[in-house]
């Protein structure tokens, strides 16, 4: 469930109303606006893709702005809407189609020395293994993304990665393992002051600790992470 709810975080929708949007893309007219189409367009798609009974129709228009940015020859723009068509598409349950995306993602990524995105797609990339059951396939994909995000000194990055490494080693019975990459998961975002952050690491080293017996202890990490979350105003950690 926690690799699901991490799945869930690489979505990145506009907030933007759509009757706005589609207004400012109706007035992209000449080719010097083809910039601004493409932006439209994959926000227009982002909106789309949350509205149930929109979602084919977000998909097209997520596909029409990746023909857009190719067109334009714009690949940092393209690492961006392919990123989300690929999001759109693990969303809706397109495994297959997602990890193609991903990967032509990471090439381009890796073309333009856009380290960081490239590390990003990596996460996606094991996330979707991960959750579909293949986590020896996701630890691969997401060790690779926390060597790209430690070069990049992405600490945030790094420390996000390093989370979702620990509950995969965890989920394929490597206690030990999982434990240590979910602590230094919580140091990283100690030293980020990200308490939100901290109060995930501490609630899932605390669920690991009561599988292995430790209850005292885990029932003071779940204190510590309510208090952060009942501080930030964070309902929904403080449901988990």
């Amino acid at each position: 469930e926690s690799l699901k709810e991490e799945l869930r975080r690489v979505w990145d929708a506009s907030a933007e109303p759509v009757a706005e949007l589609m207004g400012a893309l109706g007035g992209c007219k000449t080719a010097a606006e083809a910039p601004t189409e493409a932006r439209l367009l994959n926000k227009i798609g982002l909106v789309l893709c949350e509205t149930e009974a929109k979602q084919a129709e977000g998909l097209e228009y997520l596909q029409r702005a990746v023909a857009a940015c190719r067109l334009l020859g714009d690949r940092r723009a393209l690492l961006r809407t392919l990123s989300n068509l690929a999001c759109a598409h693990l969303k809706f349950g397109g495994r297959g189609v997602a990890l193609e995306l991903l990967d032509e993602t990471v090439e381009i990524a890796q073309r333009v020395g856009e380290t960081a995105v490239e590390a990003a797609c990596l996460r996606k990339i094991a996330l979707a293994q991960a959750t579909d059951g293949d986590l020896t396939a996701g630890l691969r994909a997401i060790s690779e993304a926390i060597e790209l995000y430690v070069a990049a000194e992405d600490r945030r990055g790094e420390a996000s990665a390093r989370f979702c490494a620990g509950v995969m080693e965890y989920e394929q019975g490597a206690v030990v393992a999982g434990v240590k990459e979910l602590e230094k998961s919580l140091a990283l975002r100690r030293a980020l002051k990200d308490k939100l952050g901290i109060a995930e690491a501490l609630n899932r080293l605390g669920l690991a600790l009561v599988d292995i017996g430790f209850h005292l202890q885990a029932l003071d990490y779940f204190e510590r992470a309510l208090a952060l979350c009942q501080e930030e105003g964070d309902t929904v950690g403080e449901a988990s």
